[in-house]
């Protein structure tokens, strides 16, 4: 396993916020509403019963603060197509990236990186062409181990002297 594969992991490995608890709660509650108006729930099961009982199905935990960022996108996608919207397909495959973005783009941000590549425009610049030269794609169609590979080049230029 490589710094890449453990950074994948180490993201994922974070449990989810209070705003992605609010997010999972309002989803399973339209989810509910939608099944049973549907009959696909029993007559005297209560939201919670029911919502402990999919999350069970969907990610092996038992309760919305149990679970991992790594574990949070497959759980909304289950509620979200419960509540009638389009399966995804590769809803953690996203969240990986999504959490690689939120990491590199912090790093874009750093103001000792900024120093060095001429402010956050021409960190950003390079950072793309990192990703045209390096992975022959672009930062918007980058998958999680392309991201955090440039997320270490640059990291690890972020410090040395230019020459």
């Amino acid at each position: 396993m490589d710094r890449t594969d453990v950074a994948i992991a180490g993201q994922g490995a974070r449990r989810i916020c209070a705003r992605q608890v609010r997010e999972l709660i309002v989803t399973a509650s339209r989810a509910f509403a939608r099944q049973r108006a549907l009959g696909m729930t029993d007559a005297g099961e209560t939201f919670d019963a029911w919502r402990k009982a999919q999350l069970w199905d969907a990610v092996r935990e038992d309760s919305f603060r149990a679970l991992t960022q790594g574990r949070f996108a497959e759980a909304l996608a289950r509620f979200a197509e419960l509540a009638g919207g389009a399966r995804h397909a590769d809803p953690a495959g996203a969240d990986r990236e999504r959490r690689a973005r939120w990491r590199l783009d912090r790093l874009l941000a750093d103001p000792a990186l900024n120093g060095r590549f001429g402010g956050e425009a021409g960190a950003r610049a390079y950072a793309g062409a990192l990703f045209a030269k390096i992975h022959r794609t672009s930062y918007a169609d980058a998958d999680a181990r392309q991201i955090w590979q440039v997320f270490y080049t640059l990291n690890g230029r972020k410090g040395k002297e230019a020459k």
